[in-house]
C-alpha cells in the first residue's frame, strides 16, 4: 500500500485539533521539507507564509485544512505551523 494512503486512516486528538483552533487568524507556513528551516515550500500564492482563516475538511483526504486569506487553497493542518520568531511574516 502507498505510504500516503495509509495516513487516511488516522485519527486525530483532541489536543492536535486544539492546536490547529488556535492558529486560525494567525499567520502559518508549511513545515519545511529541505535543509532550510527558514525556505518552506509556497503555497498557492507563491508566499511562503499564509494567514490562516478557518478549517475545513480536505476533499481528498478528509483531513482538517486550513483555508487561507491570501489564495484559495486549503493545505492539510498537519502540515503546518507557526514560523519561527525569526522569520519575518510581514
Amino acid at each position: 500500500m502507498n505510504q500516503s494512503h495509509k495516513q487516511f486512516n488516522r485519527v486525530f486528538t483532541l489536543e492536535e485539533m486544539t492546536k490547529y483552533n488556535e492558529l486560525i487568524g494567525k499567520k502559518v507556513w508549511k513545515k519545511y521539507k529541505s535543509i532550510s528551516e527558514t525556505e518552506p515550500k509556497p503555497f498557492k500564492s507563491g508566499n511562503k507564509i499564509n494567514t490562516a482563516t478557518g478549517i475545513v475538511s480536505h476533499f481528498i483526504t478528509g483531513y482538517p485544512s486550513f483555508i487561507f486569506v491570501e489564495d484559495d487553497s486549503m493545505v492539510e493542518c498537519f502540515r503546518c505551523s507557526s514560523p519561527p520568531d525569526n522569520v519575518n511574516t510581514k
